[in-house]
């Protein structure tokens, strides 16, 4: 038994079959478009959309008629929901057709969530069981996508049964019909938001119902959904991501795991199609993400098809949408992580001068706000025992090195800049260590810090054994950089400011002269040294935000 039928139309004088009207006669609800566009808080950032069409191809608005439906749409399902409505027949007239439906092929389809009634050439009737109406509702809300497409979505993804018929004859029957207490669009949309934020909390608490005592999850939830609800990835990113809200809610868990792409499509930003839980890749984002692409590439399908075969399994980023998300997830795990690194440790057993002498080595070059943030974090150490060794290759990078008293030692390799590639520094850097007086080395690049004032101080108690390598967690704004294989470390999965040796085990020659020059030294320096302490903790990273690295994947 259908609940209500809405008609859809410019006009109150619609073209019906005499049969289809007596059994529902006192259920026709005729929905009112205007002539007009209703310039509202649903539709004003569509409106200026549709004067900038290169934002999006796939956000399938493409002008006022397809909003005036859109509208109209929205206000029966706003009507179904206020109603309490089982189902509902939604009947689009806008274009004067005349075709008709048989009351028999209505009542036979309410096991689907959605019947799709099409004629020769276009859709123009939904048979709606009430669990979708909020979410289509919500959906329409946001002006991205027509009613037709957003449907198509859902059918082709499978989360409400469908069921399609073809309506192929106009009955002879039909006849001119007057409508009757027409519902006009509505210029407040305050309600119709309000609804919106109902279901939205109606789906979270759900979803966060169904994790169960899972904690852990529902703090990382919280805290991405707070940062970036979901609202903000519907207005603001979807020209990078297509999701409903339980898709966008299973991709907050799946962050950290790094298996997020297995949820969700991937597709060139070229794409037209409109998809629901698709990803999209942005080429001028991923080069400026990875500077080190810019110059390995000849032409612009060259960067996609690196994303897919090598990016993806890299748990690169593809675009701004998904690398905020991503940044969100990571400071959470950030500072849960460094929970390990007990503040009390420090009073319990605090740094003296008698500790292990720990070189820091640094070089810089030309990076003056960088070398501050990393200069920054050594000095905010707790431990006593340390000296910084700094290199420098021009006069300009001296001049804000000088301004830094604490630093041991700076050496000038100035003449020597056109003769070695900038690994080949550590190398000279060596040559600085006293013999007279050996400690443990740590290389901390101008573009790396300490994540924590407590890093070498937690790292004290292993220094035990001039024997030991000591390896811990690289902190990226993207991600993690950390060995899978804690056996056999590969390139990519180890920074040179991630581990600690004395300098009894150093032997020269081995930093190699390319972007992964650093992993030569490592895999020798590992295979010296038999006894690995692996520090699951992320002890240092990057100190800028905007772009990393990637050599890896090259």
């Amino acid at each position: 038994m259908i609940d209500q039928v809405y008609i859809l139309t410019t006009t109150t004088e619609v073209l019906l079959n005499s049969k289809f009207i007596e059994p529902f006669e006192e259920r026709l609800t005729p929905v009112l478009i205007n002539d007009f566009v209703i310039e509202n808080e649903l539709t004003s950032d569509t409106l200026q959309r549709l004067e900038s069409p290169q934002e999006s191809k796939r956000q399938t608005i493409t002008d006022t008629d397809t909003i005036s439906l859109n509208l109209a749409m929205i206000q029966a399902l706003f009507d179904a929901v206020n109603h309490q409505y089982s189902n509902i027949l939604i009947l689009d007239l806008t274009q004067g057709r005349g075709d008709t439906l048989s009351h028999s092929e209505i009542e036979q389809c309410h096991k689907y969530d959605i019947t799709i009634f099409q004629s020769k050439q276009n859709k123009f009737g939904y048979l709606l069981q009430t669990n979708t109406f909020k979410e289509l509702l919500t959906e329409l809300s946001y002006m991205n996508y027509g009613i037709n497409d957003l449907i198509n979505c859902y059918v082709q993804d499978k989360q409400w049964t469908s069921h399609t018929i073809c309506h192929t004859d106009t009955d002879a029957d039909n006849q001119i019909y007057v409508l009757s207490q027409p519902l006009e669009i509505s210029e407040d949309c305050s309600l119709i938001i309000s609804l919106r934020e109902q279901y939205i909390s109606e789906q979270y608490l759900s979803f966060i119902t169904n994790l169960g005592t899972n904690q852990d999850e529902i703090d990382l939830i919280n805290h991405i959904t707070t940062q970036y609800p979901y609202t903000r990835i519907k207005t603001q990113w979807g020209h990078h991501l297509s999701l409903n809200l339980k898709s966008y809610l299973q991709l907050c868990i799946m962050l950290p795991k790094f298996s997020y792409f297995n949820l969700l499509k991937i597709r060139d930003a070229s794409a037209t199609q409109c998809e629901l839980d698709a990803v999209y890749f942005d080429r001028d984002f991923y080069l400026d993400l990875y500077p080190c692409y810019k110059t390995a590439f000849k032409t612009i399908d060259e960067i996609y098809l690196h994303f897919v075969r090598h990016g993806i399994g890299e748990r690169l980023l593809p675009n701004i949408a998904m690398f905020t998300l991503v940044t969100c997830c990571q400071e959470y795990r950030l500072n849960l992580l460094l929970k390990g690194v007990v503040c009390g440790h420090s009073a319990e057993c605090p740094s003296t001068a008698d500790d292990p002498l720990i070189y820091i080595l640094t070089r810089t070059c030309n990076r003056e706000v960088l070398f501050k943030q990393c200069v920054e974090s050594v000095l905010s150490q707790k431990y006593h025992n340390l000296r910084h060794i700094v290199s420098y290759d021009n006069a300009d990078t001296y001049q804000y090195v000088k301004e830094y008293p604490h630093i041991y030692k700076t050496v000038d390799l100035t003449a020597k800049k056109t003769k070695l590639h900038p690994n080949q520094y550590v190398d000279c850097l060596y040559d600085h260590l006293p013999k007279s007086e050996p400690g443990w080395v740590l290389v901390i690049d101008d573009d790396d810090k300490f994540m924590t004032q407590h890093a070498l101080h937690y790292l004290k108690q292993y220094l035990t054994d001039p024997k030991r390598l000591i390896i811990w967690m690289l902190y990226r704004s993207d991600k993690f950089i950390y060995p899978n294989n804690k056996d056999l470390p590969v390139v990519g999965e180890i920074g040179s400011c991630c581990y600690l040796y004395h300098t009894s085990a150093i032997q020269r020659g081995y930093w190699g002269p390319s972007g992964i020059g650093d992993f030569t030294f490592f895999r020798r320096i590992f295979g010296r040294l038999k006894e690995h302490v692996y520090v699951d903790l992320p002890l240092t990273g990057v100190n800028y935000q905007q772009h990393v690295s990637g050599w890896q994947a090259m």
